[in-house]
């Protein structure tokens, strides 16, 4: 059983009862509790995104034991065991021992790192950088080199962001500084909703990513001011509610209460049933990256069948849309239906006619209109049950009157027969 168009993060009470029954017992002793924010996931095959300098390839890379390339990664099931080897020098940038990781643990440094893949994306970098460069997220950073991970998290941006180290070549000690917000100012959001055609719009959350340099003489992170490339970066959304909502990525350069809609083939990933939770996109220093989700309203549309009575199927379909975009939902049914047995085990004869709007008689429904309200449409098959049901009415009748017909002539036959 499938509940479409709940509420995230909503607590919901399942309670069954029977087909037929007009009192739903009472919930709090027969149902059982659902949160929606809290649920298992679904084992799907997940993502490994390696971010390594331009021109660096593994050295080696395997799935359980088995020699893979790098379009391997982009589908692992979760169990398997994942290992990375990449080379320690790219021309004259050296490899730092650091994998900066997301989704995972944070391995023992070294050039060679080994996982069991999660039921969720993971994203690897592999760190090098330039002589007299080093990178450390710690306030004062380490002197003695690069740290374990370069990337400061601020609000709830650890292991929902990732962003990869830029190439930077002045002398200094870095950090990225990471900050992700679920508080999304209404100024924003109010300017985004004005841009999707006044349709209602929520904002999720913020992110934004800043190359900061430790400033020895102020004993400070400060921002970083010179050329920084546009970074690689993963986000995660975790699974997205379908239906109604259409989500957005915005970016803000400016102004807190201006922004500019940001397009990619990850539009494409979040409608799909095998979206694994996270896209990757580009990033720039310094830019507030916002995620959240227009919604239209739908109109819920349940397809019933003459011939399965049990049949029953919501249909939920956003304004401005025909219940022919969703056929999908429904088109096996009728296949499936359409290849029974023309006549059944009663001896009922079904004909399929189309979609009809009334379960009575045949009224032809367009499939391919507007949908403007809620509604019933039918799989609609004609029978010759009732036609069935009067020949077997007149046949008996017949029978009866001919009965009695038979046992009048016999009475009269035998008062003759006694007159006689």
């Amino acid at each position: 059983m499938v509940f479409d168009d709940l509420d995230p993060s909503a607590v919901y009470t399942v309670v069954p009862r029977r087909t037929g029954d007009t009192v739903t017992a009472p919930p709090v002793a027969n149902g059982v509790a659902v949160n929606t924010g809290v649920l298992t996931p679904v084992i799907l095959p997940r993502t490994v995104n390696l971010l390594l300098p331009a021109g660096v390839t593994p050295s080696v890379i395997k799935i359980d034991g088995i020699m893979k390339s790098v379009a391997d990664l982009a589908s692992i099931l979760p169990g398997k065991t994942v290992e990375v080897t990449v080379p320690t020098l790219h021309g004259t940038k050296l490899f730092t021992g650091t994998f900066i990781t997301s989704g995972i643990a944070t391995p023992a440094p070294g050039s060679n790192m080994s996982f069991t893949m999660p039921n969720n994306d993971v994203t690897i970098q592999a760190l090098y950088t330039a002589a007299g460069v080093s990178w450390d997220a710690g306030t004062p950073p380490a002197t003695t080199g690069t740290g374990a991970n370069p990337a400061h998290y601020v609000g709830s941006a650890a292991g929902n962001v990732a962003v990869e180290v830029p190439d930077i070549t002045d002398p200094g000690t870095y950090r990225l500084r990471i900050e992700r917000d679920t508080n999304v100012p209404a100024s924003l959001s109010a300017f985004i909703q004005a841009q999707e055609a006044d349709i209602p719009y929520t904002g999720l959350w913020q992110a934004k990513v800043i190359v900061e340099v430790w400033d020895a003489a102020t004993s400070a992170w400060e921002p970083y001011t010179g050329a920084v490339d546009p970074l690689r970066a993963t986000l995660t959304t975790g699974s997205l509610v379908q239906g109604s909502r259409e989500y957005r990525l915005y970016e803000s350069v400016a102004s807190a209460s201006n922004a500019t809609r940001v397009s990619g083939t990850f539009e494409g990933d979040w409608t799909s049933p095998s979206y694994s939770g996270s896209f990757q996109t580009e990033v720039n220093n310094g830019t507030v990256y916002t995620f959240g989700y227009i919604e239209h309203p739908s109109y819920n549309v349940r397809v019933k069948s003459t011939r399965e009575t049990g049949y029953n199927q919501s249909v939920f379909v956003r304004r401005g849309l025909s219940l022919y975009d969703y056929a999908a939902s429904y088109e096996n049914e009728i296949t499936r239906e359409r290849n029974l047995p023309e006549i059944d085990v009663d001896g009922v004869t079904w004909t399929f006619r189309g979609l009809s709007s009334s379960r009575t008689e045949f009224m032809e429904y367009n499939e391919r209109s507007l949908v403007s309200g809620p509604g019933v449409v039918y799989i609609y098959f004609d029978n010759d049950r009732t036609a069935r049901n009067r020949a077997q009415t007149e046949l008996t009748n017949a029978v009866n009157e001919a009965t009695t017909i038979a046992t009048i002539q016999a009475l009269q036959f035998r008062l003759v027969y006694r007159h006689l």
